[in-house]
């Protein structure tokens, strides 16, 4: 099946609310017009198709740090899929900004595990403005997800510590 092909998708996509929560590594995915294509271009068709189908609501899983201008490639794709998605006029667009996200995962991926074991013992230390870079579990993100759905949010870019606060309520 190839994601990349709308017509696979479109007849079905049909719902009040879409959430977006694809992507994939460099290291998985090394090569860049492929990573692109699933980090920003697959992201951006599927709400295309969602928004013609009359969805009213998206919630994006993005990445803290987000930025179109960045230098890095990571920052870079997640910001411009933010900005294109954003463009399509949805009449209420929400990105989730998760730092690094905890839990286990089929593949072993050296740095993100030893990275891990390093912010489990820094994460106490991050506070105040810092907080927002503790590590996150991927069912504080779904909870909070759920909850902007249902009920909005203040802002349209939610980064990790306030997910966090949005899941426990």
């Amino acid at each position: 099946m190839d994601l990349f092909d709308p017509a696979i998708y479109t007849d079905f996509l049909k719902a009040d609310h879409l959430f977006i929560c694809t992507g994939t590594t460099q290291a998985k995915t090394p090569d860049k017009e492929e990573y692109y294509r699933i980090e920003h271009d697959l992201p951006v068709q599927v709400a295309e198709v969602a928004l013609h189908n009359g969805v009213q609501k998206v919630i994006v899983i993005s990445a803290l740090g987000a930025n179109a201008d960045s230098k890095f490639m990571y920052n870079r794709g997640k910001g411009e899929m933010e900005r294109d998605i954003e463009k399509l006029g949805f009449k209420e667009t929400y990105f989730v900004q998760p730092a690094l996200i905890g839990g286990e995962r089929e593949e072993q991926r050296k740095f993100e595990s030893a990275w891990k074991k390093f912010q489990k013992l820094i994460d106490p230390l991050l506070i105040g403005f810092l907080k927002k870079y503790r590590t996150i579990e991927p069912e504080t993100i779904a909870q909070s997800m759920i909850y902007v759905a249902i009920n909005g949010y203040e802002k349209s870019r939610i980064e990790s510590d306030e997910l966090k606060v949005i899941a426990s309520l």
